[in-house]
Formats: structure tokens, sequence, C-alpha cells
């Protein structure tokens, strides 16, 4: 998936990707489609057979005779039959609706997840990034300040270790960015997704209604 040149990936760019790519929902909608045309057929009457009969009664070559005729066959259902099977139909119908929209529910809710979790790796290694041109900063002052004697060689090595420490820090933050950004692109079907920049507020995650998700 590649997302439009200038423009930052948006949580419904991702919701929109996961239901058209994902084959979970595509087997549910063709379930639901099944369901539906077994409902529409359930409540109608057989098919009539029509057909043609003979029976040849001459052994002459040439003079033939026999008996000829036709034929319209057509089952009756009573009792109400076509009705019940109808009703059944329908129920199934109505479980195969309500299982797409949980599998829905599922797909949403695991890419809304991944896209939160990756946004917030994105915003963490931005600050781990700026903590590390500081570190490297504070590393140059340090050592300045220790050339003309105003600071100790432990407070210049302290500074180093601290650096290194950010520096451990945002790789271990590229690494987790990478493993959330693998499991995006499983969940979206789209072995070919990349990291890239995302849209969103940390500071604005939506409230949930429990009973209204439930």
């Amino acid at each position: 998936m590649q997302g439009t040149p200038g423009r930052a990936l948006t949580l419904a760019d991702l919701e929109q990707r996961i239901l058209a790519n994902n084959p979970v929902d595509a087997k549910a909608r063709a379930a639901v489609s099944a369901a539906t045309a077994r409902a529409d057929q359930a409540g109608r009457y057989p098919n009539p057979q029509i057909g043609v009969t003979g029976d040849d009664i001459s052994d002459n070559q040439v003079l033939r005779g026999g008996a000829y005729g036709a034929f319209v066959e057509q089952r009756v259902i009573t009792g109400g039959k076509l009705h019940w099977a109808r009703q059944v139909a329908r129920q199934d119908q109505s479980l195969m609706e309500i299982e797409r929209g949980t599998r829905r529910q599922e797909l949403l809710n695991r890419v809304r997840s991944l896209y939160y979790q990756a946004l917030g790796e994105q915003r963490l290694i931005e600050v781990e990034q700026k903590l590390s041109t500081l570190a490297r900063d504070v590393i140059q002052v340090a050592q300045e300040l220790k050339n003309i004697g105003q600071a100790d060689e432990p407070d210049a090595l302290e500074s180093e270790v601290e650096a290194e420490r950010l520096e451990i820090g945002l790789a271990q933050a590229h690494n987790a960015q990478q493993r959330t950004w693998a499991a995006l692109a499983a969940a979206l079907n789209d072995p070919a997704l990349h990291i890239q920049p995302l849209a969103g507020d940390l500071e604005a995650i939506p409230r949930l209604d429990k009973e209204k998700a439930l």
C-alpha cells in the first residue's frame, strides 16, 4: 500500500484498506450473499417439469406408428411448508449478517489498535531523536569545558553514557515501530506496506461507549 505523496495516512485510510483487502470480510460478505439467495429461493415453488413421451408400436421400417404426447408436472407443497422454509432461511441470513458484522468489527478494532500503537511509536521516535541530538550537543559542550578546565573527566563520561543510553532507546523504538508496521501490513493483507507518516493526535484518542461497543 502506498500513501498519497505528501499526505500522511489517517485512521480512516487504514480502516478503508482493511475492509477492502482483508479476506475475512470478503468471506463473510460472500456468506451473507449466499444466505440471501437461499432465503429468496426457499419460499418459491419448485420449477415445473415439462417433457414429451413417445412409444413406437410398429416394426415396419417404412410405415411406423405410435403414441406420442407431452406432460407437465408440478410438485404441490402444502401445510405452509414454503412459509416455514423461508422463515428458517431468513433466520440463517440474519445470523450470517450478524457474523459479518462481528468479523467487520474485529478487523476495525485490530487496525485501530495498531494505528494508535504506531502513532505512539512515531511520536516516541520523534522525542527520542531530539533527546539524542541534545545529548550529542551536551557531549561536545562537556568536552569543551573539560579542555578549558571547567569540567572533570567523570562529567564528560557521564554525558557520553547518557547519550549512548538514548541511542539504545532510539534503536529500540525503531525496532518496535517495525514490528507494529509488520503487523499492520499483515492485517491489511499488504506485504508492500512500508513505514510512513501517520496523521493523528495522541491527545485526542476517542472515548469508547462500553455499552455501544458491546
